[in-house]
């Protein structure tokens, strides 16, 4: 095995570990003390950064009730998705950046604004970041002009409506997504 395939192979294991503590509902404090490890040590090997000895592994999967085979089974099986989203086609408006995750915690995505409004805001918390061209964007009814570069983050339910200039623009938009998969910040028709 190459060192980088051990990497590899930490990283899975340790996303997997995440999973299972996340699973059983446990924090990481929780499974530290019942594992009768540091808070930093479960954190780290959840992370990738560690290589566990074999010992603290058996020890984690002793508390969350699973084998080291079904450990190490589910790392393999679960491994990363990796995924390229091409460049958008002269005629999309939206771009999808997160489609194949499995289980997101944020939807991200390319917005091209052509001075028209968005026709789906969504509801929950939002980051933005005008990527080219100039955006308004209505945060709890008050309309700001963003230029290149310029960000914005707003709370669950004050993103009013944002839409390009005449020359239109781009905008990333990155949305929370709730706990259970499904879309926390669940597209809502843009306000009349």
């Amino acid at each position: 095995m190459t060192s980088r395939s051990r990497d590899t192979e930490i990283r899975r294991i340790g996303r997997q570990l995440r999973l299972l503590r996340e699973k059983s509902g446990r924090t990481l404090t929780q499974l530290a003390q019942a594992a009768d490890l540091s808070e930093r040590a479960i954190r780290d090997l959840e992370a990738g950064r560690t290589n566990p000895s074999l010992a603290t592994v058996v020890s984690i999967t002793d508390v969350l009730g699973v084998t080291l085979d079904e450990l190490v089974g589910a790392a393999r099986r679960n491994a990363p998705i990796l995924d390229f989203t091409p460049a958008p086609k002269p005629n999309e408006t939206s771009v999808e950046l997160t489609r194949r995750l499995p289980e997101p915690r944020m939807r991200a995505r390319i917005l091209r604004f052509d001075g028209e409004p968005a026709a789906v805001l969504p509801a929950g918390a939002v980051f933005g970041h005008v990527l080219d061209g100039a955006v308004a964007v209505s945060l709890d009814g008050e309309e700001s002009s963003l230029r290149q570069g310029d960000s914005f983050h707003a709370q669950a339910g004050v993103l009013g409506g944002w839409r390009g200039n005449a020359s239109g623009g781009r905008l990333l938009v990155v949305e929370a997504v709730a706990a259970d998969g499904a879309e926390g910040s669940a597209e809502r028709q843009e306000r009349e």
